[in-house]
């Protein structure tokens, strides 16, 4: 846009912003910003009302924007929290450790959070596919940690059930649950399977399983630790932020 032309006449060594800009130009001038540098943008805002508002001005220039939302107190995640928003922050972050590029959208408290280092991210996805030998509790074990909640009958994105030598499982970021069938060891099939009918929507090769929590560790020997983000840095050498 020619408006902006001059403000982004400007060498990328320095850094510069614009204020006063109203409600209507600040996601434009971000969206310019992103199209000049062609890198990951963070647009932080004071509350999760503002964040909102900014992530929805700029889905009307592009598809390329991710949220990453906080609760605005605190000592939510001590008495409850949003399982909405936990949602909107880890499909942010798997969708960031693929390497393209987007804006992202949060608030004060989302900087603040603790995260794991991306290559620990990026690690803990569980790739499998017919035919491979897999151990099978040890895949169950696999998919705890990742944050999947056991359930009965699997309806919700997040959850797992587990019946026997099947596994289904409602993968983050998927439509449908996907049900993982085993023959002793072996993955004898990975479908789609629909919530009310339980019948098959289409056979896969292979599923990748993402997390669904943010607290993550490098290693196996985290079996006694309190799962509380702010409790992170104690047992992980580095942590990250968004």
């Amino acid at each position: 846009m020619k408006f902006f032309d001059k403000i982004f006449d400007i060498p990328d060594k320095y850094y510069y912003g614009v204020s006063g800009l109203s409600d209507e130009l600040n996601p434009i001038y971000v969206y310019e910003v992103y199209n000049k540098t062609k890198r990951n943008c963070l647009v932080v805002v004071n509350s999760l009302f503002e964040a909102t508002n900014f992530y929805q001005r700029l889905l009307n220039y592009t598809e390329n924007v991710l949220f990453f939302p906080m609760d605005d107190f605190i000592t939510t995640e001590a008495l409850a929290f949003s399982p909405e928003l936990k949602l909107d922050r880890v499909n942010t972050l798997n969708k960031l450790v693929n390497g393209d590029k987007y804006i992202v959208v949060t608030n004060l408290n989302g900087v603040l959070r603790y995260l794991p280092e991306v290559d620990v991210w990026k690690n803990s996805f569980i790739n499998i596919k017919v035919g491979d030998e897999v151990n099978r509790e040890e895949l169950i074990n696999k998919i705890y940690k990742l944050g999947y909640e056991l359930e009965t009958l699997v309806t919700q994105t997040a959850k797992v059930g587990i019946r026997g030598y099947v596994i289904d499982i409602f993968i983050v970021g998927e439509e449908n649950p996907v049900r993982i069938e085993f023959w002793g060891d072996t993955i004898d099939s990975i479908k789609y399977f629909d919530i009310e009918s339980q019948k098959t929507l289409g056979n896969l090769n292979s599923v990748l399983i993402k997390p669904v929590t943010e607290f993550l560790l490098g290693n196996d020997k985290n079996d006694d630790v309190i799962r509380k983000q702010k409790y992170l840095k104690y047992y992980s050498k580095n942590i990250n932020s968004i």
